[in-house]
Order: structure tokens, then sequence, then C-alpha cells
């Protein structure tokens, strides 16, 4: 008489999960295919990330991707994966001049909203505030101006506006333009900057460094005191003016 097994047994096979299929079910032999769980998941595979300005999808390894420039910059850019190391293939990701465009012409304002950028030497974070200057702290570094904004009762015609907050997570106060504060804490409404590129108008770029949680805010994505921190993304647009040169 023949006994007949179960069509599906789990085993352990060198420390891996396999399941296999026995295609005859009774003892009278019969070969038998394994799908190891490991080849569900490419352990070896590179996770989406941005690398030089280049936003970058989960990449298998041994394969390659395009990536994206940031909105308004030109160029492009691709990467290819090996056993979690990603290599650019090319990237010539550049910030684009501002275009000509038939929205209302930036008018420069007399009635425009100074932001500060602070540096906490024990958190080793920046941070920014329309406050000119705060309680004197040993630790806190005032390094002047980065921009300017428009206040909230300032809109131009013709060119939308999205409000700038200043936002906390914990010790760690950053700069957001979504609504929650990417769902963390408010604290402060600063004004409004451009939701979309007009004549004379620079980019708001927020760069972030991984190693710290630092985020720190510029018009210049070549600031060489952004160090190692990427580029996380474009907050909006100011008027040329309004950005400072520091």
């Amino acid at each position: 008489m023949s006994l007949s097994w179960p069509k599906f047994l789990l085993i352990a096979v060198a420390g891996s999960l396999s399941l296999v299929m026995f295609q005859n079910c009774g003892f009278g032999g019969g070969g038998a295919t394994s799908t190891s769980a490991s080849s569900l998941g490419n352990v070896n595979s590179c996770a989406a990330q941005i690398v030089t300005y280049c936003t970058i999808p989960a990449i298998a390894s041994g394969a390659q991707v395009s990536g994206t420039c940031p909105a308004s910059w030109t160029g492009n850019c691709s990467y290819s994966c090996s056993a979690g190391i990603i290599t650019a293939i090319s990237n010539s990701c550049t910030p684009a001049a501002a275009a000509a465009t038939t929205k209302t012409k930036v008018q420069n304002s007399d009635s425009s909203v100074s932001i500060y950028q602070y540096y906490n030497s024990q958190t080793q974070l920046h941070f920014y505030s329309k406050e000119s200057s705060i309680a004197s702290l040993e630790e806190i570094d005032s390094q002047g101006p980065a921009f300017e904004i428009l206040p909230n009762a300032n809109r131009a015609q013709g060119n939308p506006t999205i409000t700038l907050l200043s936002c906390a997570a914990g010790a760690n106060r950053f700069l957001s333009t979504s609504a929650d504060c990417e769902g963390k804490s408010i604290v402060a409404q600063l004004g409004v900057i451009y939701a979309e590129q007009a004549d004379d108008s620079v980019a708001l770029y927020r760069f972030y460094q991984q190693a710290t949680g630092d985020r720190l805010v510029t018009t210049r994505p070549d600031d060489p005191e952004l160090g190692s921190a990427e580029l996380e993304m474009v907050l909006g647009y100011i008027p040329t003016a309004m950005a400072n040169p520091r």
C-alpha cells in the first residue's frame, strides 16, 4: 500500500528556508522542485535614494536605471547596482537658469521677511527663525540672514504661493511647506514663497545630512557649507533679489 505525503513541505537547507513541491505524492518515487525563499528578494539590491541631486528608485543587483533630476533642472542621470553598491553611469543634473514665463514678474518689495540661520553646537543642528536675535545661549551661534521671503499679506498676482513653516521634531527644527509639518509639530508660520518658478526667482533647496539629521536650506546647491548633505527637496522659489549670497 502506498502512503500519500503532503504536496508541499517546508524544509531547512543550508540555513535557508525552502518550499518543496512534490510532483509525485506517493512513496513510489518522483522528483521535487524547490524555490528558495531568498530568491524572492535580492539582499544585494540598492535602496531608493538621492545621489548628487539625482533621485534614484530601488535597483536590483546587476541592473541599471534612469534617475530624475530636481524639478526645473536640466540634464539626466542613470545609475547601476552591483552587490549593494551603487555606481554612476552618467549624471548631468544642473540647475537651470530661470526661464521666461507668462506669469506676472516678481516685484521686489520693501516688506520682505528676513530668515536668519542659527547653529546649535550642543545638538549640532541648524535652525531658522524670523528673529534677528535669540535669547543668548552659549550653544547658539547666529550665522546671519540666510534669505528673505514674502510676508503672508504680500502675494503677487498670477504667482501662486505656499506658506513656509518652521517645524520641530524633538530638538530638531526644520523648514517645510507641508501643511502638517510632515507629521511633526508646527512652531511658526514664517511667510510665503512661490510654489512655481516665476521670472527673476530662484529655487529654495532643502538639504539633509544623514549622519546628524541636520537640515539646511539655501538658494545655492553648490554652497560649501553643505558638506556631504544631500538634496532632499525644492521647497519653492523666492525672488532673486531676496537670495542672500552668503
